[in-house]
């Protein structure tokens, strides 16, 4: 009878070990690719953009810090993974013959961000109180160049064009790598930024960025401008500004960069 029991626990013991690996390799990556696709995806991947009332919604710095960045770089992880196991199993061949295209912009645009900056000689900050939330984001009047067919956006501000963004298709549909060139910050965006839609040529609702500035213009009293020191880092979030988000606007300035 010991023997019984003994065989029997051991029975169960492999059972539910083996219950447990197959509920842990249930969500595959597949299905976290397929997560990017979507906001409701996102609030399986990221619990973080999940609301108290169950909705989407990127976290408030001003008010919950650390949500705020466990969303932004618990995000920028999980797409890096995502695309590092489709790189590690996909065929270059096929991915060469058949890139998808790229995602689409609308000109309206909200941000949530904190950011640091420095002179070289004093510490401050990128927004009047370190973090903003729901402002309008200096992605506003974003809009694709004329004669690029798409391959490149420009914002529009003030009758000029303060910056040039390129959406970089990536092996999966909903994602894309973003670039940004600014006239007159020397500002970009570095590593880890993507942008996420709905599918390969889809409208994009989603930014996470990260933001780096390396001078600043000073318009000299003859009308010239030139760059002066200051260097700026920002974490953030740009999402676009439509009517499911609209709860979410405020006035806050978010940093015109």
């Amino acid at each position: 009878m010991t023997s019984f029991r003994v065989t029997l626990a051991a029975v169960c013991a492999v059972f539910f070990g083996l219950s447990a690996v197959v509920g842990a390799a249930s969500a595959q990556p597949s299905d976290a690719a397929q997560d990017l696709c979507s906001k409701e995806g996102l609030m399986r991947l990221v619990p973080q953009l999940r609301n108290a009332d169950g909705n989407f919604q990127v976290p408030d710095p001003t008010k919950d810090l650390a949500a705020f960045l466990a969303a932004q770089q618990g995000l920028s992880n999980a797409i890096d993974m995502i695309l590092a196991q489709a790189h590690a199993t996909g065929d270059p061949y096929a991915v060469a013959a058949g890139r998808n295209a790229p995602l689409t912009f609308g000109a309206h645009w909200r941000a949530a961000e904190i950011g640091i900056q420095t002179d070289g000689r004093t510490i401050g900050f990128a927004d009047a109180d370190f973090a903003a939330y729901g402002g309008r984001s200096f992605l506003e009047g974003l809009r694709p160049i004329e004669r690029s067919d798409g391959v490149f956006y420009a914002i529009e501000a003030g009758g000029g064009y303060p910056a040039l963004v390129y959406p970089m298709p990536t092996v999966l549909p909903c994602v894309n790598r973003l670039y940004l060139a600014a006239d007159n910050t020397v500002g970009s965006w570095p590593p880890p930024t993507y942008a996420l839609g709905p599918e390969a040529g889809g409208e994009a609702f989603l930014i996470v960025n990260i933001c780096q500035d390396l001078g600043t213009g000073t318009t000299l009293s003859g009308g010239e401008t030139v760059l002066g020191p200051d260097a700026m880092l920002i974490l953030a979030f740009q999402w676009a500004d439509t009517d499911d988000m609209a709860p979410y606007r405020t006035d806050a300035d978010a940093h015109q960069h």
